[in-house]
């Protein structure tokens, strides 16, 4: 009787373990087709804009979209409107965008790419550009454009490079946990001006960047424990990580789906420097930020 009963206990055992299993498996694959639709729907959505195809471009609008532009503070479009700017020929001639890199956020909701823009006015000008999106039910409802003031001489814009860990895996899931408790707290010290808190954050040999005009403003973790010391004393310097009016990300911030990459909103105001609206792109590495990029509309001397 007790043999026959220990027989049952492992067989238990062993039916326990592989429905844990089945269930981990199942899990790690719905996760890679979330992040495989969406990255689907972005490729589609980036390459309707390199290739000029306002009808490709239309077909993954919702009728439900809402969109910004960081240059043009107050104003948005819809899909009524942006079907008007899409059909007008002399729309297209007015830019350039080029092929860049991005990422889709763990949840499949949102993507994040890093490109480069021509614009074509009275001079021609080439921006960074940080383009924003949430995607639902396969198309974009939302959007938001960042421009950084000026291409750098000296550094190269963020690369998002492909994940070198599999999505949905253990490994993926704990770096994802890991990077959105380092972004809460980096939020929350940013905006309750604690700088030790603030510069915990950062790895050792951080690049931290603001895209500024006429060259960026590069700073190493010295420097920027310097320079964040002074911005945080002062009662100008007004600036919070937080997102943006009518934005779905709600948390402020959203995290890539193998956690090395964040994205992130915000609105800077210091000293001369009315609201701008800033997107913020970082690298993680280790369950610390190796590199910040600010994109946002400003000069270079309103920094200093």
């Amino acid at each position: 009787m007790k043999s026959k009963r220990k027989s049952y206990l492992a067989i238990i055992v062993i039916i326990g373990m592989a429905l844990v299993l089945f269930s981990s498996c199942n899990n790690s694959e719905r996760r890679k087709e979330i992040i495989e639709n969406a990255s689907s729907v972005a490729e589609r959505y980036f390459k309707s804009w390199t290739e000029k195809d306002p009808d490709a471009l239309s077909s993954l609008l919702s009728d439900e979209l809402i969109g910004f532009d960081a240059q043009m503070p107050g104003w948005s479009y819809n899909k009524k409107s942006s079907e008007d700017m899409l059909r007008d020929p002399n729309f297209w001639t007015q830019f350039v965008v080029h092929q860049g890199t991005f990422f889709v956020s763990y949840d499949g909701n949102f993507v994040a790419t890093s490109t480069v823009m021509d614009f074509f006015g009275q001079t021609a000008e080439q921006v960074p550009n940080a383009h924003i999106i949430a995607i639902k039910d396969e198309q974009v409802y939302f959007a938001y454009d960042y421009y950084g003031a000026s291409m750098s001489e000296n550094e190269p814009l963020l690369i998002f490079e492909p994940s070198t860990v599999d999505i949905g895996s253990p490994e993926a899931e704990a770096l994802v946990k890991q990077s959105k408790a380092l972004l809460k707290k980096w939020q929350s010290a940013y905006n309750n001006r604690d700088t030790e808190e603030y510069l915990s954050c950062f790895a050792e040999d951080v690049l931290f960047i603001y895209l500024s005009s006429p060259e960026w403003h590069v700073m190493t973790k010295d420097e920027l424990a310097k320079d964040i010391s002074v911005r945080f004393s002062r009662k100008e310097f007004t600036s919070t990580l937080e997102s943006t009016k009518l934005s779905p990300i709600t948390e402020g911030f959203f995290v890539s789906a193998d956690g090395h990459y964040a994205a992130a909103q915000g609105t800077y105001q210091d000293l001369n420097v009315s609201s701008i609206p800033m997107a913020i792109y970082l690298k993680i590495e280790d369950g610390l930020i190796v590199s910040q990029y600010n994109y946002m509309d400003i000069d270079l001397d309103q920094l200093q």
